[in-house]
């Protein structure tokens, strides 16, 4: 499956990718091996339902903040030539924003309507609670909601008890 962000970047998917960047789960997932083009499928996932849906807020978490810094928010930026800015937020033309927050910032977001979430890594967490928590958060009026992980394999964790 061939996609392209609305800023000409072209991606080209493989069979499981399209299945996760197309699925209407309300709880997507993939859980492959490294170098697999998890990270690039789930922030073209996030990044479509915001450009569908104006005023939608989304958010991708990871555990730690330097993994976020360092690898997530980079490979936002290079794989749709958008910015994320110094709060750590892409806003986009429609309104929408996609927000970008470490695992501990949890507690602080308890009141906040998402339309969409991702955590990426989710093997790195110890336990659903994180995950739970979030799926609480999807109560933005007027739109689709969905939750999405992606991981690594990692034997039989919370992801794969779900």
């Amino acid at each position: 499956m061939r996609i392209q962000t609305e800023n000409s970047i072209r991606f080209r998917l493989k069979p499981y990718q399209s299945e996760f960047y197309l699925s209407l789960a309300r709880y997507p997932a993939i859980v492959s091996a490294w170098g697999t083009g998890k990270t690039l499928c789930l922030i073209l996932k996030i990044l479509k339902h915001a450009e569908t849906y104006p005023d939608n807020l989304s958010i991708i978490f990871r555990k730690e903040f330097t993994d976020l810094r360092d690898s997530t928010i980079k490979d936002f930026e290079t794989y749709t030539g958008l910015k994320v800015d110094s709060s750590r937020d892409c806003r986009l033309p429609n309104r929408s924003t996609i927000m970008f927050r470490h695992m501990e910032e949890l507690n602080n977001l308890q009141n906040i309507n998402l339309g969409s979430f991702g955590i990426e890594q989710g093997d790195e967490l110890d336990s659903d609670e994180q995950f739970f928590m979030l799926t609480g958060r999807l109560r933005r009026a007027g739109i689709p909601h969905f939750g999405a992980v992606i991981a690594n394999t990692k034997g039989h964790n919370w992801i794969y008890k779900l």
